[in-house]
């Protein structure tokens, strides 16, 4: 069974309505993947960190708290956080800061949950993608306007190309799955050797 349903982010009561909802209507919750972004607005000044703490990190939270007494109810509940590689590693790319700032603080936070959420039986892990090439996506546009970038981004990855948005979801269904059930508060990077950090 698949619903839909808008939900801004930015917005605490929606955020908890939405998840009330979904719970209700699905029956209860297993799983919860955490997308959205406020995607790292250009321009400066105090609008682009609103707009990222308001979504990647309050939303996110706000989220998994409003979906905690599901998950404490299910036998396989896993939490799956959408973070990025420019958490982790600078990148040069031309959005704020404030994007990348807001994905590590999601980092920290599903580290967090993993530790205090984990002795009732909730996994949470985390998912850092590299470039991703997705139709009207960031990466389209850029190689629309900025093709010199997009080239210098895809040759600096060992495979050659650009990631697909079926790579990471397989990655995502895995640690959603039960098949991951010893894998807990890890950050998993799936940017086919884009970053070049050794994390020991």
């Amino acid at each position: 069974e698949v619903i839909g349903a808008l939900c801004d982010m930015s917005q605490p009561d929606a955020v908890t309505g939405w998840v009330a909802q979904a719970g209700d209507a699905l029956g209860g919750i297993d799983i919860c993947v955490g997308n959205a972004s406020a995607s790292g607005q250009r321009g400066e000044g105090v609008k682009p960190w609103l707009a990222s703490f308001e979504v990647d990190i309050l939303g996110s939270a706000l989220f998994y708290e409003a979906a905690k007494p599901y998950l404490l109810q299910s036998s396989a509940a896993a939490i799956v956080q959408i973070a990025t590689i420019t958490a982790i590693e600078h990148h040069d790319v031309p959005i704020s800061p404030s994007y990348g700032a807001s994905k590590a603080a999601t980092i920290n936070l599903i580290a967090q949950l993993a530790q205090r959420w984990g002795p009732d039986g909730v996994r949470a892990n985390t998912v850092s993608p590299g470039p991703i090439l997705i139709e009207q996506g960031r990466w389209d546009d850029i190689r629309d306007r900025l093709p010199e970038l997009y080239e210098r981004d895809r040759l600096q990855h060992p495979l050659q190309r650009m990631g697909t948005a079926d790579e990471i979801a397989d990655v995502v269904a895995f640690l959603a799955s039960p098949r991951a059930s010893w894998v807990n508060g890890a950050n998993v990077v799936v940017d086919g050797g884009y970053t070049k950090q050794v994390g020991f």
